[in-house]
């Protein structure tokens, strides 16, 4: 993994290398602060393709971007921060269904930088490298046969590379529509398990499988006058992961002969950004 990682950033640096070209055109930067609604769908699945658990919810957030620009290549940093709660429809292990919420935190950061061609810029190719952390809360409830069920907390990470590109597809006067499309490739994928005290079972980790993801954009630019403009952004994302490694369970240090995974899992995500750009 570390030589494919390597390779990676080896091109990337290649294709990156006329970073000079940047620096000697006129500079344009571009701020974007704005809001997020998004709609969350995880759901895990068993080995025949049953469906284990599922968590749903609309979620609000945050998302900024920075861009540095030159005539063709170009600089960019972007992040989401969407915290809320959304519905978990489970099981317990016996198979009795257990419903309760979960405290969601989902953080995405990403850095990348590309190039621009035809007239007027009209297409970008770029790629970058990324960060997402799940913080995903079960919270304690209560299974339909009355018995209660303890809370799970389940910490995501990984990091990612990324490789896209965007067309602009209608331009008039002061309104611009954007289609992007990225894929990503997951690294080091790790989910770090706090069992909150139940059984006394010690804190686990978990390698999760590397899967990959899509994201589909539509951008929206209105410009409201001089280095001023709003942007409007439907979006549609996935990200599939695979079954697990088996992790022990340890209690005070000791084995309790009890193994864990991370079942096979998707995520699709809908959801709408609003931001503000400011052009100096």
């Amino acid at each position: 993994m570390r030589d494919h990682l390597q390779t990676a950033l080896l091109a990337m640096a290649l294709w990156l290398c006329p970073l000079w070209t940047v620096l000697a055109a006129p500079l344009q930067q571009e701020f974007d602060l704005g809001g997020e609604l998004l709609w969350f769908d995880y759901r895990e699945f068993d080995t025949d393709g049953s469906l284990l658990d599922k968590e749903t919810g609309l979620l609000p957030g945050l998302a900024a971007r920075w861009q540095l620009a030159g005539a063709r290549w170009f600089l960019a940093a972007e992040g989401e921060w969407v915290p809320g709660l959304v519905e978990y429809d489970g099981q317990t292990q016996n198979g009795i269904p257990v419903r309760t919420d979960t405290r969601t935190f989902l953080f995405d950061a990403r850095l990348l930088g590309g190039r621009a061609f035809g007239d007027g810029n009209r297409f970008r190719l770029f790629g970058g490298l990324g960060y997402h952390d799940w913080y995903r809360d079960i919270q304690p409830g209560t299974a339909v046969d009355g018995s209660p069920v303890a809370g799970l907390l389940e910490v995501y990470q990984w990091a990612y590379l990324l490789a896209g590109g965007e067309l602009r597809i209608w331009h008039s006067g002061r309104h611009e529509v954007h289609l992007e499309g990225r894929y990503r490739q997951m690294l080091f994928g790790t989910m770090a398990v706090d069992f909150k005290g139940y059984q006394g079972y010690d804190d686990a980790d978990v390698v999760l499988a590397t899967e990959d993801g899509l994201r589909l954009a539509l951008r929206w630019r209105w410009e409201l006058g001089p280095g001023q403009a709003l942007v409007f952004e439907p979006h549609y994302a996935t990200w599939n992961l695979g079954r697990s490694n088996l992790a022990a369970v340890i209690r005070n240090g000791a084995s309790t002969g009890i193994l864990i995974l991370e079942p096979r899992s998707q995520t699709r995500k809908v959801g709408m950004q609003v931001s503000y750009r400011w052009r100096f």
